[in-house]
């Protein structure tokens, strides 16, 4: 049995050590929710993509005190680590749901590193914070990559026995989800569109909200009301949330890539009002016709006046791959004629690129860019240019302490919070 212990911490340490060497992109989102506090009343999601992905918060009704800690590709080793930052504040609840990455990681396919995993992570919080009730959710059918429906059935009945040992609650999903592998509420086989979401939430939101009817703001027939705004996979599967997802009166909406989907912007900017519209995984991010596409599904669900505020960061993939400074403005202009259209009451912020590490860019590309658009909003009284470049630049080149690579990390988040902050009048 120690040599068996041995090998499996062997094998642990070696996966979390290549996982953190080649994942900038997992290295910026821990390191920009690590760096977010937990207080004591607060009901935190932790996971994987699943997690990451989706705005929980919002399909409970806006509570600001729930907040999502998943970080896309997650394994269960890196969670362990950093749960850590999560347990310390002592939340009221903890939703967890973590394993599926290692079952498609070569080596982990018998699942006793996730069950190993689960089961420190089950003492650690009984340990740090022992009033924090703890709902273990089964992971999803799916049967993309080296994921099969014989071992997620054999993990999850392992997992099922570490909640008893531990006195923590088990979440049977794999009823409510069963369609996934045959497509359904997916578009990849592994993540979920809107509708498998409201059946996700639909399922827990009593565990959520204590009480026996509540519900999530997913309408029923959220299934047929859902669009993908023409895209595919992760950037198709985002869409259908924000298709579906009210928008109401007051409500500031931050629109972007990959930059703006990384960050918690509601604890940021510490309103219940700031609702993320960002999509896109790893660096650059999306294209500008991307997001174009979301904000012409993202008011469907609007009501009363809509948003008095939406912050718009867009560019950073064309500005990188040589698109000509016209054709960006065309773009850019016809998401702005769009965003007018469709949120008349709102002002709409025009956030500039952030520096890149790489000076030659950001004097050739980066800042002629921004320029721009501080004319654009110069002329415009519906616009307002709002500069976060100069408080993240140093020399010329992005600055290396508000980066990881070229992500931001969770200082450079509070930097940008706080210039976005001073433009809303927060």
């Amino acid at each position: 049995m120690k040599i068996k212990r041995t090998i499996l911490l062997t094998l642990l340490c070696m996966l979390t050590a290549a996982a953190f060497a080649d994942e900038p992109f997992r290295r910026h989102r821990y390191d920009a929710i690590d760096a977010l506090p937990i207080t004591s009343n607060d009901i935190v999601f932790v996971g994987n993509s699943i997690t990451n992905m989706h705005e929980w918060w919002e399909a409970f009704g806006c509570r600001h005190n729930i907040k999502n800690r998943g970080v896309s590709g997650a394994l269960s080793s890196e969670t362990l680590q950093h749960l850590k930052h999560v347990v310390k504040g002592k939340p009221r609840k903890i939703f967890l749901m973590i394993g599926t990455n290692d079952l498609n990681t070569k080596g982990m396919e018998d699942g006793r590193l996730i069950t190993a995993n689960i089961s420190k992570m089950l003492r650690m919080i009984r340990s740090v914070s022992p009033k924090t009730q703890v709902y273990v959710q089964s992971i999803l059918p799916s049967a993309a990559g080296m994921r099969t429906p014989a071992k997620i059935a054999m993990l999850n009945k392992a997992i099922r026995a570490l909640c008893l040992e531990a006195n923590a609650t088990y979440i049977d999903l794999e009823g409510d989800l069963s369609g996934v592998p045959r497509m359904e509420h997916t578009l990849d086989g592994l993540h979920l569109t809107a509708s498998g979401y409201r059946l996700w939430c639909h399922r827990i939101a009593p565990l959520v909200l204590d009480a026996d009817t509540a519900d999530t703001v997913y309408p029923p027939d959220t299934q047929s009301r859902q669009q993908t705004a023409g895209l595919d996979r992760s950037l198709g599967m985002r869409a259908t949330y924000f298709s579906v997802l009210p928008v109401v009166e007051g409500d500031v909406l931050m629109i972007g890539d990959e930059m703006i989907h990384g960050g918690e912007w509601h604890e940021l900017l510490d309103s219940p009002k700031v609702k993320n519209r960002g999509t896109g995984w790893g660096y650059p991010g999306c294209s500008m016709e991307t997001i174009s596409r979301n904000v012409e599904v993202m008011f469907i669900r609007s009501s009363g006046k809509g948003p008095s505020a939406v912050c718009l960061y867009a560019g950073t993939d064309e500005a990188l791959h040589g698109t000509s400074l016209d054709d960006m403005m065309q773009t850019y202009a016809r998401i702005i004629a769009s965003l007018k259209s469709k949120a008349p009451d709102a002002t709409i912020h025009l956030m500039s690129l952030l520096p890149v590490p790489d000076a030659a860019v950001n004097e050739g590309r980066i800042r002629p860019f921004n320029e721009t658009l501080r004319a654009l909003a110069d002329k415009d009284s519906r616009l307002q240019y709002v500069d976060i470049y100069t408080p993240m630049e140093r020399n010329g080149i992005a600055s290396p302490e508000l980066f990881i690579d070229s992500y931001v990390n969770g200082k450079g988040y509070a930097v940008i919070a706080a210039k976005v902050a001073e433009a809303l009048g927060m």
